[in-house]
């Protein structure tokens, strides 16, 4: 029996309780400590649910005391529980509520919309990268140019002017173009792409990251209409500007067969001149397999072997007037009389032609080799007779044939392209045929058994680096035969021979004007990766092989090589990162001025509240649990700014989205990361959790007395 007594029950009912209760066990609760002292038989003394004073003490063996101190655990409230008397208090202040996580979500919507615009952007910027990565793949070149330190170099080339005291009355030449010069010419390296092709072959990783892997040999494809509108017309290198302008106004500097420093930036620019003009010509990169995936056929079938070729037509089954011009389809004559017109301001008149694809895949073209186009002169040296018409419509009538197979189509995805639409594309069987076959040649089997004589005017090559002319220079059977001679001798007889001239070409250039080349030690390689994963993985192994070069002491193995496209496109994603970041830092204050308000909103939930932290406090509750009850309902607040600012976010990207693409026609500018999204909930979290912490300590620190007491 349980008796709660207070100060004002009579001694009477005292006695009467105590005799009915004289068998029973009855606990009395009284604040009299004189009462206690004489009716109870033990008196036990309690302080804040804590046992003070006990006039009976239980003893027990210490291993009970120890093993019951860890059993019992004092009584703590769940976060569970903190989280649940926190939402219902919030739930009784719903507009309250609403209008804080609203204020909360400003700077979340800032930072939100800034994140978007951002990535979204940068999605654009990966979308037009991966487009170009058929076009620009990794080009490396036997020569090559770092154009960023070349630009730099150029940009302050002769351009400043020295202190030294001038006379007034002269004018005094900087040298602008020696200095340009000499920058280029320091910025050129020279690559060995013989042990990089032979690195590559015996590793599987490039192939496994690539859609493929095109080399170029340096070969000049000598190729001619028969049936052309004006006759026998050469197609390939293009005579279109040649004719146009009546003069060779470009160098071979950028064709196909340099392979040079000045080819690989011609190339990377996109520039598809060659000698005299415009080359429609190309080398489909892949096989077969990747043909297939890369190309849509919309007549004919695909190339399968050297002698048959494709043509490669834009979205609109179209090609440039260009390409008819340079395929003989329409008369080259006609080209000096349009540019004058255009120069006199008269307007051209123009009408769109057309062909059926059976037109297309009638096309025939007959291939020469440079190295055929020379015949011996009687005197032990060869003349060109690339001019000789009667000559070259004797070789072209015997010369083999390469057909249009197939008009085909690049898919909407493709990654490997050819850079431009109305191309002429053929495999790289055609390449090896004509490397094979020029080998054949007896002009070319000539100069490789004479390396030190040039076979074109039977004069040895050039000095050597000091000058000189040296006996190594000479035949190996004018060597055997001038070794009796004594070396005084022979440096006479040196000088005599120089004096009879040298040759002022070089072996390595009389070897690519006959078009030789070896399939082992290409002039370039051009890698196409598979997607950006690929990318970085061939960058990484490039990395690797010069790593390795380097520790074995081949510095002269290393690659180097330019990412044109990369180079660009990390420059506009740098620029849009760094506006990004001062933007976030701007709207980032508008987050600390929400948190402090939702920190003052939080102590006013606090005075609220007191009662009920005194309520919470008298049946229990520490001071832990009192913060705990504090810091969820600012999680809670946080949350829901969190995620209403996420919610407005996202349907404002949608009209964000329509505006940028009527302005800038590009499409999804605008897209909210999903990761994103759940740091900046977490982070409005955090802040709000932090900006409770001092309302919530001064919410644990009130006396329960007092705050029982406050109405």
């Amino acid at each position: 029996m349980k008796m709660d007594t207070h100060s004002g029950i009579s001694v009477q009912i005292m006695e009467i309780l105590k005799e009915i209760a004289q068998d029973r066990l009855v606990i009395m609760v009284t604040h009299n400590p004189e009462l206690a002292g004489r009716y109870s038989t033990r008196i036990i003394r309690l302080l804040d649910g804590r046992v003070t004073d006990d006039s009976m003490p239980f003893e027990e063996a210490p291993r009970a005391q120890e093993a019951r101190a860890k059993a019992q655990k004092r009584p703590s409230m769940s976060f569970r529980t903190a989280l649940s008397l926190s939402l219902n208090n919030l739930m009784t202040k719903k507009g309250r509520t609403l209008m804080v996580a609203l204020a909360g979500s400003i700077g979340i919507i800032g930072i939100a919309l800034i994140l978007s615009l951002s990535t979204g952007l940068q999605a654009y910027i990966d979308g037009v990268e991966e487009n170009t990565l058929g076009a620009y793949p990794l080009s490396i070149t036997s020569e090559t140019i770092d154009a960023g330190n070349l630009l730099t170099s150029m940009m302050g080339a002769g351009g400043g002017e020295d202190d030294a005291p001038r006379e007034a009355d002269r004018v005094y030449t900087s040298t602008i173009m020696y200095d340009m010069i000499n920058a280029m010419l320091s910025e050129i390296t020279t690559n060995n792409l013989e042990a990089f092709k032979a690195y590559m072959d015996a590793d599987s990783r490039f192939a496994e990251n690539t859609t493929s892997i095109q080399y170029g040999y340096g070969v000049t494809l000598n190729l001619y209409n028969m049936e052309g509108v004006n006759g026998v017309t050469q197609v390939n290198p293009s005579t279109v500007m040649e004719n146009m302008t009546g003069t060779s106004m470009y160098a071979d500097m950028t064709s196909a067969q340099s392979g040079s420093a000045f080819a690989s930036m011609a190339s990377a620019s996109g520039m598809g001149m060659g000698a005299g003009g415009m080359n429609v010509w190309r080398e489909l990169p892949g096989g077969e397999a990747v043909m297939e995936t890369q190309y849509e056929v919309l007549g004919g079938r695909l190339p399968a072997a050297y002698d048959e070729a494709v043509l490669i037509v834009g979205r609109n089954n179209q090609i440039s007037d260009m390409t008819l011009y340079a395929l003989g389809l329409k008369d080259q004559r006609e080209l000096p009389s349009l540019l004058q017109k255009v120069m006199r301001g008269e307007t051209l008149e123009t009408e769109e032609t057309s062909f059926s694809f059976d037109e297309l895949l009638s096309l025939r073209f007959r291939l020469l080799l440079p190295a055929q186009c020379y015949e011996p002169d009687g005197q032990g040296g060869w003349v060109d007779k690339s001019q000789d018409e009667a000559f070259l419509a004797a070789l072209l009538e015997d010369a083999p044939e390469i057909r249009i197979v197939g008009i085909v189509r690049p898919v909407e995805d493709a990654l490997v392209t050819t850079g431009e639409y109305g191309m002429i594309g053929y495999t790289a069987a055609l390449t090896e045929y004509a490397v094979e076959q020029t080998a054949q040649c007896a002009i070319v089997q000539q100069q490789l058994a004479s390396p030190q004589t040039d076979v074109f005017t039977g004069l040895p090559f050039a000095l050597d680096d000091e000058g000189d002319y040296t006996l190594e220079m000479l035949p190996e059977d004018r060597q055997a035969y001038l070794s009796i001679f004594s070396e005084a001798e022979l440096d006479a007889l040196m000088q005599t021979y120089a004096a009879q001239g040298v040759s002022d070409a070089t072996y390595a250039q009389n070897l690519a004007r006959l078009g030789v080349a070896d399939l082992d030690k290409p002039a370039s390689i051009s890698l196409y990766p598979r997607d950006f994963e690929a990318k970085d993985a061939l960058v990484a192994l490039i990395a690797e092989y010069n790593q390795a070069a380097m520790d074995e002491g081949r510095e002269g193995d290393v690659i180097n090589y330019t990412d044109y496209v990369g180079l660009m496109m990390s420059s506009v994603s740098t620029i849009i990162n760094a506006i990004t970041y001062v933007l976030i830092a701007f709207v980032a204050i508008s987050l600390v001025v929400s948190s402090i308000m939702i920190g003052i909103i939080t102590y006013i939930s606090v005075l609220e509240r007191t009662k009920e932290i005194g309520i919470l406090r008298s049946i229990g509750a520490s001071k832990r649990d009192i913060s705990r009850v504090f810091n969820a309902e600012t999680l809670i607040i946080g949350f829901c700014a969190g995620l209403l600012g996420i919610l407005v976010t996202w349907v404002l990207t949608f009209p964000a989205n329509v505006v940028v693409d009527r302005l800038t026609g590009i499409a999804r500018a605008a897209i909210l990361p999903g990761a994103g999204a759940a740091i900046l909930v977490a982070i409005s979290m955090a802040l709000t959790l932090v900006a409770g912490l001092i309302p919530s300590r001064i919410a644990a620190r009130k006396d329960p007395v007092v705050a029982l007491r406050t109405e």
